[in-house]
């Protein structure tokens, strides 16, 4: 326990990880106090009567430095038992335990929590927290093994959100690059709502895979898509296609038929013409 003052980095956590196997929940006051990573995945993995218990008194505990280090250490356990506790410590106060809460969901949590996380982040969206719940979703949707059903329940709560959590919500769908997002964020692009609308366009028209060009392709059409909306869309389409190794002569037909400026046309018979 000593030795996790040292002057030397390494052998602080050396000395963790030597506790890891041998330390007992008397080790724990030291290895918080280090405070290293290495010290919390010694805490994480330390297999001794009377540690998750420890653990557990520090993360109720008011001291927010103290009590973040013991939920990270918890999440490392693999405590998928406290995830409820997880809430109740990320909707209380301070910065640094509602953040080790929110990535701890993160890491134990599946899709059975995605809509109290939803609900999480509308009630803070005001708050920096906002982004780690909201990262914290995509975690989550990105290893569900049923994206069709995750998307469904981010979409639910859509409905009487505010345009700020609406927008949160919309960021979650992209960022997870699953196609069953496509539809509602296509909807949002035909929103009433100017501002949602202008997100909705943006977030759809930087779409990571040729997928999305249908999509895009089909609201660029639209009549009713005002023309700044429409120009970011088909720009969307021109960088897809212009990544491709080979371009998708039915889509390629499709962009120059949908195009209402000269200038687009030309943009993507370059892209034609450069890639024969």
């Amino acid at each position: 326990e000593p030795l996790l003052k040292s002057d030397n980095v390494l052998v602080q956590d050396c000395a963790s990880s030597a506790l890891a196997r041998i330390g007992t929940a008397a080790s724990i006051p030291a290895l918080m106090d280090n405070g290293r990573p290495e010290a919390l995945r010694a805490l994480g993995v330390m297999n001794a009567e009377g540690v998750d218990r420890a653990l557990e008194k520090i993360a109720a505990s008011k001291d927010d430095a103290a009590s973040a280090a013991a939920i990270e250490a918890l999440a490392i356990r693999g405590r998928r038992d406290l995830v409820p506790a997880f809430f109740t410590y990320a909707d209380g106060k301070g910065r640094a335990a509602p953040k080790a809460a929110v990535e701890a969901i993160g890491q134990v949590g599946d899709i059975a929590v995605l809509e109290q996380l939803a609900g999480l982040m509308m009630a803070k969206e005001a708050s920096p927290l906002s982004r780690d719940v909201l990262n914290t979703i995509v975690a989550i949707m990105r290893r569900s093994s049923d994206p069709a059903k995750a998307v469904d329940i981010l979409v639910a709560q859509m409905s009487g959100a505010s345009p700020r959590s609406q927008a949160n919500i919309l960021q979650a769908l992209v960022q997870t690059g699953s196609q069953e997002a496509l539809k509602p964020l296509a909807d949002a692009c035909r929103s009433n709502d100017e501002s949602l609308q202008k997100l909705a366009v943006k977030l759809l028209a930087g779409w990571k895979s040729a997928d999305g060009i249908p999509t895009m392709l089909e609201l660029a059409g639209e009549e009713t898509m005002s023309m700044p909306n429409h120009v970011n869309l088909m720009r969307g389409v021109s960088r897809l296609l212009a990544a491709q190794r080979r371009v998708d002569k039915t889509l390629a037909k499709q962009a120059l038929d949908t195009c209402r400026r000269a200038e687009e046309v030309e943009m993507f018979q370059a892209i034609l013409e450069k890639k024969k």
